[in-house]
Protein backbone atom coordinates (compact mmCIF):
# COMPACT_ATOMS: atom_id res chain seq x y z
CA UNK A 1 0.00 0.00 0.00
CA UNK A 2 1.49 3.31 -1.05
CA UNK A 3 1.88 6.43 1.07
CA UNK A 4 -0.74 9.18 0.91
CA UNK A 5 -4.47 8.51 1.09
CA UNK A 6 -4.79 5.84 2.32
CA UNK A 7 -1.71 6.04 4.49
CA UNK A 8 1.16 3.56 4.20
CA UNK A 9 0.70 0.18 5.90
CA UNK A 10 3.90 -1.83 6.52
CA UNK A 11 2.05 -5.07 7.38
CA UNK A 12 3.63 -5.46 10.82
CA UNK A 13 2.26 -8.02 13.27
CA UNK A 14 3.13 -11.31 14.93
CA UNK A 15 4.97 -13.61 12.52
CA UNK A 16 2.68 -15.98 10.56
CA UNK A 17 -0.40 -14.90 12.58
CA UNK A 18 -3.48 -13.71 10.71
CA UNK A 19 -3.88 -10.01 11.52
CA UNK A 20 -7.26 -8.45 10.59
CA UNK A 21 -7.33 -5.04 8.88
CA UNK A 22 -10.14 -2.63 9.81
CA UNK A 23 -10.69 0.59 7.86
CA UNK A 24 -11.09 3.85 9.76
CA UNK A 25 -10.38 7.36 8.51
CA UNK A 26 -7.50 7.02 6.06
CA UNK A 27 -6.63 3.51 7.24
CA UNK A 28 -7.64 2.35 3.78
CA UNK A 29 -9.66 4.52 1.39
CA UNK A 30 -12.18 6.38 3.54
CA UNK A 31 -15.65 4.89 3.00
CA UNK A 32 -17.33 7.52 5.19
CA UNK A 33 -19.35 6.83 8.31
CA UNK A 34 -19.53 3.43 9.96
CA UNK A 35 -22.01 0.80 8.87
CA UNK A 36 -22.59 -1.25 5.73
CA UNK A 37 -22.74 0.57 2.40
CA UNK A 38 -22.81 0.13 -1.38
CA UNK A 39 -20.44 1.46 -4.03
CA UNK A 40 -22.48 3.83 -6.24
CA UNK A 41 -19.90 5.94 -8.12
CA UNK A 42 -16.29 5.25 -9.11
CA UNK A 43 -13.91 7.62 -10.92
CA UNK A 44 -10.15 7.11 -11.29
CA UNK A 45 -7.21 8.18 -13.45
CA UNK A 46 -3.41 8.32 -13.57
CA UNK A 47 -2.13 11.79 -12.77
CA UNK A 48 0.47 12.46 -15.49
CA UNK A 49 1.85 11.20 -18.77
CA UNK A 50 5.11 9.74 -17.42
CA UNK A 51 3.96 7.62 -14.50
CA UNK A 52 3.62 4.31 -16.40
CA UNK A 53 0.22 3.71 -14.74
CA UNK A 54 -1.97 4.10 -17.81
CA UNK A 55 -3.09 2.07 -19.55
CA UNK A 56 -3.73 0.00 -16.48
CA UNK A 57 -6.19 -2.35 -14.82
CA UNK A 58 -7.57 -0.92 -11.56
CA UNK A 59 -8.93 -3.39 -8.99
CA UNK A 60 -10.63 -1.99 -5.88
CA UNK A 61 -10.12 -4.41 -2.98
CA UNK A 62 -11.13 -4.86 0.62
CA UNK A 63 -7.84 -5.80 2.30
CA UNK A 64 -9.26 -8.19 4.90
CA UNK A 65 -6.10 -9.18 6.77
CA UNK A 66 -2.57 -10.52 6.40
CA UNK A 67 0.00 -13.04 7.56
CA UNK A 68 3.22 -11.06 8.20
CA UNK A 69 6.93 -11.87 8.31
CA UNK A 70 6.94 -14.96 6.13
CA UNK A 71 10.64 -15.89 5.88
CA UNK A 72 11.58 -16.23 2.21
CA UNK A 73 14.99 -17.75 3.08
CA UNK A 74 13.53 -20.55 5.23
CA UNK A 75 12.79 -23.65 3.14
CA UNK A 76 11.05 -25.74 5.82
CA UNK A 77 7.27 -25.76 6.35
CA UNK A 78 5.90 -22.50 7.83
CA UNK A 79 2.51 -23.03 9.52
CA UNK A 80 0.16 -20.04 9.81
CA UNK A 81 -1.85 -19.14 12.92
CA UNK A 82 -5.56 -18.69 12.10
CA UNK A 83 -6.83 -17.97 15.61
CA UNK A 84 -8.27 -14.73 14.22
CA UNK A 85 -10.46 -14.86 11.12
CA UNK A 86 -12.03 -12.71 8.41
CA UNK A 87 -15.07 -11.66 10.45
CA UNK A 88 -16.47 -9.29 7.77
CA UNK A 89 -17.23 -12.23 5.48
CA UNK A 90 -18.94 -15.23 7.06
CA UNK A 91 -20.44 -16.73 3.89
CA UNK A 92 -19.70 -16.59 0.19
CA UNK A 93 -16.20 -15.41 1.01
CA UNK A 94 -14.72 -15.09 -2.49
CA UNK A 95 -11.46 -13.99 -0.89
CA UNK A 96 -8.19 -14.18 -2.82
CA UNK A 97 -4.51 -14.01 -1.80
CA UNK A 98 -1.78 -11.60 -2.88
CA UNK A 99 1.85 -11.54 -1.80
CA UNK A 100 3.50 -8.28 -0.78
CA UNK A 101 7.27 -7.80 -0.62
CA UNK A 102 8.64 -4.58 0.93
CA UNK A 103 12.25 -5.09 -0.14
CA UNK A 104 14.15 -6.08 -3.27
CA UNK A 105 14.22 -9.75 -4.24
CA UNK A 106 17.16 -10.90 -6.34
CA UNK A 107 15.43 -13.67 -8.25
CA UNK A 108 12.32 -15.75 -8.69
CA UNK A 109 11.34 -18.35 -6.09
CA UNK A 110 8.83 -21.18 -6.22
CA UNK A 111 6.40 -21.42 -3.32
CA UNK A 112 4.00 -24.18 -2.25
CA UNK A 113 0.87 -22.88 -0.50
CA UNK A 114 -1.78 -24.89 1.36
CA UNK A 115 -5.11 -23.10 1.90
CA UNK A 116 -8.69 -23.86 2.95
CA UNK A 117 -11.61 -22.57 0.87
CA UNK A 118 -15.09 -21.48 1.97
CA UNK A 119 -16.33 -25.08 1.59
CA UNK A 120 -13.64 -26.16 4.09
CA UNK A 121 -11.73 -28.03 1.38
CA UNK A 122 -7.95 -27.94 1.82
CA UNK A 123 -5.87 -27.56 -1.36
CA UNK A 124 -2.18 -27.13 -2.16
CA UNK A 125 -0.83 -25.13 -5.12
CA UNK A 126 2.59 -24.01 -6.31
CA UNK A 127 3.41 -20.64 -7.85
CA UNK A 128 6.39 -18.37 -8.49
CA UNK A 129 7.19 -15.07 -6.80
CA UNK A 130 8.73 -12.82 -9.43
CA UNK A 131 11.91 -10.81 -8.97
CA UNK A 132 11.53 -7.32 -7.54
CA UNK A 133 14.56 -5.17 -8.24
CA UNK A 134 13.43 -1.83 -6.74
CA UNK A 135 13.04 -1.35 -2.99
CA UNK A 136 9.58 -0.10 -2.06
CA UNK A 137 7.61 -2.22 -4.51
CA UNK A 138 4.82 -3.51 -2.31
CA UNK A 139 2.42 -5.53 -4.42
CA UNK A 140 4.40 -8.38 -5.93
CA UNK A 141 2.86 -10.10 -8.93
CA UNK A 142 2.63 -13.85 -8.79
CA UNK A 143 2.94 -16.25 -11.68
CA UNK A 144 0.96 -19.36 -12.48
CA UNK A 145 4.13 -20.86 -13.94
CA UNK A 146 7.15 -18.62 -14.19
CA UNK A 147 8.41 -19.77 -17.55
CA UNK A 148 5.19 -19.05 -19.45
CA UNK A 149 4.97 -15.56 -17.91
CA UNK A 150 1.25 -15.83 -17.12
CA UNK A 151 1.18 -13.08 -14.54
CA UNK A 152 -1.64 -11.86 -12.32
CA UNK A 153 -2.08 -10.26 -8.90
CA UNK A 154 -3.48 -13.32 -7.11
CA UNK A 155 -1.96 -16.56 -5.91
CA UNK A 156 -3.43 -19.12 -8.33
CA UNK A 157 -6.09 -21.46 -6.95
CA UNK A 158 -6.24 -25.22 -7.31
CA UNK A 159 -8.85 -27.10 -9.37
CA UNK A 160 -12.37 -27.05 -7.94
CA UNK A 161 -11.86 -24.04 -5.65
CA UNK A 162 -12.97 -20.45 -6.27
CA UNK A 163 -11.87 -18.67 -3.10
CA UNK A 164 -9.73 -18.79 0.05
CA UNK A 165 -11.05 -18.87 3.61
CA UNK A 166 -7.60 -19.02 5.21
CA UNK A 167 -3.99 -19.80 4.33
CA UNK A 168 -2.73 -22.79 6.34
CA UNK A 169 0.96 -23.06 5.49
CA UNK A 170 3.65 -22.28 2.94
CA UNK A 171 6.96 -23.84 1.93
CA UNK A 172 9.63 -21.92 0.03
CA UNK A 173 11.01 -24.43 -2.48
CA UNK A 174 14.05 -22.21 -2.98
CA UNK A 175 15.36 -19.27 -0.92
CA UNK A 176 14.71 -15.73 -2.18
CA UNK A 177 15.90 -13.52 0.68
CA UNK A 178 13.96 -11.21 2.97
CA UNK A 179 10.37 -11.44 4.17
CA UNK A 180 6.93 -11.21 2.59
CA UNK A 181 3.32 -11.06 3.73
CA UNK A 182 0.36 -13.05 2.44
CA UNK A 183 -2.71 -10.81 2.26
CA UNK A 184 -6.37 -11.87 1.99
CA UNK A 185 -8.33 -9.50 -0.25
CA UNK A 186 -11.94 -9.26 -1.37
CA UNK A 187 -12.29 -7.99 -4.98
CA UNK A 188 -15.01 -5.33 -5.14
CA UNK A 189 -14.69 -3.63 -8.52
CA UNK A 190 -12.44 -3.82 -11.58
CA UNK A 191 -12.03 -1.33 -14.43
CA UNK A 192 -9.49 -0.19 -17.03
CA UNK A 193 -7.92 3.27 -17.29
CA UNK A 194 -6.87 3.58 -20.92
CA UNK A 195 -4.89 6.82 -20.93
CA UNK A 196 -3.16 9.07 -18.41
CA UNK A 197 -5.17 12.13 -17.36
CA UNK A 198 -8.29 10.58 -18.89
CA UNK A 199 -10.50 9.36 -16.05
CA UNK A 200 -12.89 6.45 -16.24
CA UNK A 201 -16.18 6.82 -14.41
CA UNK A 202 -19.18 4.60 -13.72
CA UNK A 203 -22.42 5.22 -11.84
CA UNK A 204 -23.53 1.91 -10.40
CA UNK A 205 -27.31 2.27 -9.98
CA UNK A 206 -27.58 3.26 -13.65
CA UNK A 207 -25.08 0.84 -15.21
CA UNK A 208 -24.39 -1.96 -12.79
CA UNK A 209 -25.56 -3.52 -9.52
CA UNK A 210 -23.84 -1.61 -6.68
CA UNK A 211 -21.10 -3.60 -4.97
CA UNK A 212 -21.56 -4.31 -1.26
CA UNK A 213 -18.99 -2.74 1.07
CA UNK A 214 -19.26 -4.04 4.65
CA UNK A 215 -18.58 -2.06 7.78
CA UNK A 216 -14.85 -1.94 8.53
CA UNK A 217 -13.79 -2.55 4.92
CA UNK A 218 -10.11 -1.63 4.42
CA UNK A 219 -10.18 -0.38 0.83
CA UNK A 220 -7.24 0.04 -1.52
CA UNK A 221 -6.24 -0.65 -5.11
CA UNK A 222 -4.14 -3.10 -7.03
CA UNK A 223 -3.08 -1.51 -10.31
CA UNK A 224 -1.82 -3.80 -13.06
CA UNK A 225 -0.01 -2.00 -15.91
CA UNK A 226 1.10 -3.00 -19.40
CA UNK A 227 4.37 -1.09 -18.98
CA UNK A 228 7.56 -3.04 -18.35
CA UNK A 229 9.13 -0.26 -16.27
CA UNK A 230 8.55 0.48 -12.59
CA UNK A 231 5.17 2.03 -11.86
CA UNK A 232 5.40 5.46 -10.26
CA UNK A 233 3.37 8.60 -9.86
CA UNK A 234 -0.12 9.01 -8.43
CA UNK A 235 -3.58 7.66 -9.05
CA UNK A 236 -6.46 10.00 -8.29
CA UNK A 237 -10.21 9.69 -8.19
CA UNK A 238 -13.49 9.84 -6.34
CA UNK A 239 -15.49 6.98 -4.86
CA UNK A 240 -19.01 7.50 -3.51
CA UNK A 241 -20.86 5.17 -1.16
CA UNK A 242 -24.52 4.89 -0.12
CA UNK A 243 -25.58 3.63 3.29
CA UNK A 244 -27.74 0.53 3.40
Amino acid sequence: MAAGTPKFNPYVGNALEFTPLVGSGNNGINAGLGGDSYLVRYRASGSNTSNHIAPGNFMLMDYVGFYPLVDMDFTDLQVFDNTNYASRYTSGLRLMVVTTIPQSVSGVAEVNVTYTDSNNVQTSVSFWVTAITSIGTINCLTSNGYFDRTLGPFVPLGPGTIDVKQVDSITMLSPAGGFCAFVLVKPIYETTVYSANTPVELEFPRNKVPAFVPSGAYLNHIVGTVQTTTTSGSTTGVICFARE
